[in-house]
């Protein structure tokens, strides 16, 4: 059998390969152990999504359970860690912060023909 992947390894990669000598009575967990070995995504980071359903290998269902077909394409996500996700994140805000130091302004006085400085303007 032969299947098209989309591996969404992150938000601005994602590569389309392609599998041969698969069969429907695979079950998911032992093509998600093939991905792992041939693309090295782990098999605990996998998400797959074939047609809308996201394919779980919990129960041992096989590839016919889920009525993938010949020719047909499963999208493959890879989960962040979200301690992965935290460090990225501070590590940006710290330049953010570095970068975004505002500016110290310099007001001068100046003359007015009608107002003296202190005066109330608008008061009633």
């Amino acid at each position: 059998m032969y299947l098209s992947l989309h591996l969404y390894i992150s938000p601005t990669e994602v590569k389309k390969v392609c599998m041969t000598d698969l069969s429907k009575n695979m079950k998911v967990t032992e093509l998600q152990k093939r991905i792992e070995d041939e693309y090295g995504i782990e098999a605990g980071l996998q998400k797959l999504i074939h047609k809308g359903k996201i394919m779980h290998g919990g129960q041992q269902e096989t590839l016919l359970h889920y009525n993938v077909n010949y020719n047909e394409t499963i999208q493959v996500y890879k989960r962040v860690v979200l301690s992965e996700v935290d460090d990225n994140q501070t590590k940006n805000k710290e330049t953010e912060v570095e970068a975004e130091k505002p500016k110290e302004e310099s007001f001068e006085d100046c003359d007015s023909l009608y107002y003296k400085i202190g005066d109330l303007v608008d008061v009633k």
